[in-house]
C-alpha cells in the first residue's frame, strides 16, 4: 500500500483500525499475504495507520514492511516530487525480489 488512507475508524483517529466488511483488517482465517507500506510522516493521513495495520497483520501470522519518509505529503506516486516518490519504487522492487515475488 502506498500512503494508505482511511485505515482508522472515523470517530477514533489514530487508534482503532477499521474492521468488518468495509474495514482494512482481514478476517481471521488463512495467513495474510505479505504487505508493503510506503508513507510520508507529514501525510495528513497518519503513517501510524500503516504501522498499526502492519502490526495487526503480523499478529495474524502475516508479514509486513513499513517505510516512512519524513517528507512527501500525500499522493506523490512515482514522480520526482519528493525523496519518497523517487525512492519507493526501488524499495518495493527489492522487497518483491527478496520474497521471490519478482524475478529479474
Amino acid at each position: 500500500m502506498v500512503y494508505p488512507a482511511y485505515l482508522f475508524e472515523k470517530d477514533k483517529p489514530d487508534s482503532v483500525l477499521r474492521e468488518g466488511p468495509d474495514g482494512v483488517v482481514p478476517p481471521k482465517g488463512p495467513k495474510p499475504v505479505p504487505a508493503f507500506f510506503a508513507h510520508s510522516a507529514d501525510d495528513p493521513y497518519p503513517a501510524e495507520g500503516s504501522m498499526a495495520l502492519a502490526a495487526k497483520l503480523k499478529s495474524l501470522g502475516g508479514s509486513a514492511e513499513v517505510h516512512v519518509w519524513s517528507k512527501g505529503g500525500h499522493g506523490w506516486g512515482a514522480s520526482d516530487r519528493c525523496l519518497a516518490a523517487k525512492e519507493w519504487t526501488n524499495v518495493l522492487v527489492a522487497w518483491l525480489k527478496d520474497r521471490g515475488l519478482l524475478t529479474p
